[in-house]
């Protein structure tokens, strides 16, 4: 029986199990008879636990009722007292049966657009998508190294990951082909398309690490989503901590007049002394793709600003400072101060570079020279001067 549905939105919270079989197609009845069920399920389960909030009726259709009218939803008949009661008796059977397992849910709006129009199986696989990611991230906000295979799980109904592809149903799998036949992984390029649309029709923000797994959030920004992946990350505290050394070295080095400041203060209106930060925060860390633009930048004549930005951006290649450090047996913290004097040697003998592998290789020849004429020999720990023909 059809349903009228106002504009006004809630939502059908519900076990991520009641779409077991949602994509599966029934040989003995109409093609979307499964798929209808989980839906009829859905409805039953969401009305059943809505109604126990009504104590002060006895009877269960008064309490079904009551849930229709919270949920702005009617059937195109008056339904009888009758009906109303195989609805209650229907959730409270699949609400015991599935009690304790992970929960998800569906705009109402969105659940009726399903249910009274024809929605191809890719179109259900998507709606099967949001659905088991929603059953993750569950009350949070998001949720970090999330797997391929546990939403694939999700969205077969299980309420634990399964141990590998082959337990999944094949018309789950059908949109979702292996690289080989052993089946152990998802073709990469099918669940990009996939998460794509996910993004783009479905509000998913989706943020892929270089190890394992993914984060995903429907309710922060990407950018947020981005700083909450780095901020968990081992190295992230390191990083920070060797970006306060290096800006504490710089502002010593600027008071001490052996460098000029970097950027010239901004006129400000008269105001109260500002503030500084204590600490460094995930807000100053510097994201790949902002090195990136740093080191396809373009310079034309001597331009300090991007040199000062080339200059951070080697510092951030840990393995090339480190590497330093060990080639020329520098004292600690004495990078910096000699890529300042490389900076000195710039206005000197102004060159132009064309983008930032130029200037490092620059700054590579510069400091193998500088270093066997002699002139870094105190900046060397004792003992461990040589030259480097």
């Amino acid at each position: 029986m059809m349903r009228k549905y106002k504009d006004d939105c809630r939502y059908f919270n519900f076990p991520i199990t009641l779409i077991k079989n949602f994509l599966e197609e029934s040989e003995f009845k109409h093609s979307d008879y499964y798929y209808k069920a989980c839906l009829e399920a859905i409805w039953n389960y969401a009305l059943y636990v809505k109604a126990q909030e009504y104590t002060f009726h006895d009877k269960k259709h008064e309490k079904i009722r009551e849930a229709l009218n919270f949920y702005n939803v009617t059937y195109t008949n008056v339904p009888t007292n009758k009906l109303l009661n195989e609805v209650y008796d229907g959730g409270e059977n699949l609400y015991f049966q599935h009690k304790g397992n992970a929960m998800t849910g569906i705009e109402t709006n969105k659940y009726f657009e399903f249910k009274d129009n024809k929605s191809t199986s890719w179109d259900k696989a998507q709606l099967l998508g949001v659905l088991a990611i929603k059953s993750i991230i569950s009350k949070k906000k998001y949720n970090g190294n999330t797997t391929i295979l546990y939403v694939l799980s999700r969205m077969d109904g299980n309420n634990k990951q399964v141990a590998n592809l082959s337990e999944l149903s094949p018309d789950l799998m059908q949109h979702f082909p292996t690289i080989n036949d052993a089946g152990e992984k998802v073709r990469q390029g099918r669940w990009n398309k996939f998460i794509t649309i996910l993004q783009d029709n479905w509000y998913l923000k989706y943020y892929p690490t270089k190890m394992r797994g993914f984060y995903v959030s429907f309710n922060m920004t990407k950018k947020d989503l981005i700083k909450k992946a780095i901020s968990t990350k081992k190295s992230t505290k390191k990083e920070i901590r060797k970006k306060e050394e290096k800006e504490a070295e710089r502002e010593i080095m600027e008071e001490l007049g052996l460098i000029k400041p970097t950027q010239d203060p901004k006129p400000t209106k008269p105001q109260e002394e500002p503030t500084k930060e204590d600490a460094i925060t995930i807000d100053d860390v510097i994201f790949e793709e902002d090195l990136q633009e740093i080191r396809d930048a373009k310079t034309k004549d001597l331009d300090l600003e991007l040199i000062d930005r080339y200059l951070l951006a080697m510092y951030w290649e840990s393995e090339f400072v480190d590497s330093l450090y060990e080639k020329y047996g520098f004292k600690e913290k004495t990078v910096s101060k000699i890529a300042y004097l490389f900076v000195e040697h710039l206005k000197m003998f102004p060159t132009h570079h064309e983008d930032y592998d130029s200037f490092k290789k620059h700054y590579i020849n510069w400091l193998k020279q500088s270093f066997n004429n002699g002139d870094l020999k105190e900046y060397c720990k004792k003992g461990n001067y040589q030259t480097n023909n």
